[in-house]
């Protein structure tokens, strides 16, 4: 190799590496901030805390919560099957299609059929999406949602096993612009929590080589909601999972939890 081509790769790294970066970054800047998940705390009542670690420079996650009215509460969490800078691409778009609000957000079936259609206009073939999208309502006590390929939404009573496990069966996103979906339901009263993730957590290896799965998921939240009562957030769930996980994880996890404490007082 002469000393040119050297000099032209060398180039091409840095280039490269200086796209992820930056688009890094700008994914980033995507995920809600503290400010604003402490504004919504105020407003509903409820502790939001969340964990957002790619496998690599750049993930196919994104996860967003946002006010739907002064009652309710929309929560999305949303895993891309491609990585790299095609990620960052697909997040971003599905970041705007979000971020463009309409009356749709308030049936979630509805509103995820909406954004399979988008998707299945940009992504290429190939390449889908999981998606869990509901609303919390702190006046019906419900968390009402549409799921898409994703893993089961987990609700558990703070300070006991109590684990109660939602259906998620449905297309992913991007597959098919004819699929339906639909609404389900799960309580979420003052006294318990809500827990969203990723398919890193059930997907992951144990020492022992087997995978962590979702009975491993939910043994995971009962003994940290057992342990920690209403102080429970996503850390302290997620050191039952590193405590058992192969590292490095082999796909992006990002995880949200939130807590509805009994006198309905976010701390």
């Amino acid at each position: 190799m002469s000393e040119s081509q050297a000099t032209d790769i060398e180039h091409y790294r840095s280039d490269m590496e200086y796209e992820l970066i930056t688009a890094r970054i700008m994914q980033l800047e995507l995920l809600p901030t503290d400010e604003h998940l402490q504004r919504l705390q105020r407003k509903f009542g409820t502790n939001i805390t969340s964990w957002f670690e790619p496998s690599g420079q750049i993930s196919g996650d994104i996860w967003d919560a946002w006010q739907v009215s002064p009652t309710k509460l929309a929560v999305c969490l949303v895993d891309f099957s491609t990585h790299g800078i095609t990620a960052a691409m697909n997040t971003i778009r599905f970041f705007m299609l979000v971020r463009h609000r309409n009356k749709l957000m308030r049936d979630p079936a509805k509103y995820v059929q909406f954004l399979n259609k988008e998707l299945c206009r940009v992504l290429l073939p190939q390449q889908s999406a999981t998606i869990i999208y509901g609303i919390v309502d702190i006046t019906a006590h419900t968390f009402t949602y549409a799921a898409a390929g994703s893993t089961q939404p987990l609700t558990v009573q703070l300070g006991t096993t109590n684990v109660i496990a939602g259906e998620r069966s449905g297309l992913p996103l991007g597959i098919s612009d004819k699929t339906s979906y639909e609404n389900r339901s799960l309580s979420f009263s003052p006294g318990s929590a809500l827990f969203l993730y990723s398919d890193a957590m059930t997907e992951t290896q144990q020492a022992d080589g087997t995978f962590i799965e979702d009975d491993g998921v939910m043994d995971i939240l009962k003994a940290a909601s057992e342990s920690t009562g209403e102080s429970l957030d996503v850390s302290k769930i997620l050191e039952g999972f590193f405590n058992l996980a192969v590292r490095p994880l082999k796909d992006d996890l990002t995880a949200v939890c939130l807590v509805y404490p009994k006198n309905g007082e976010a701390k």
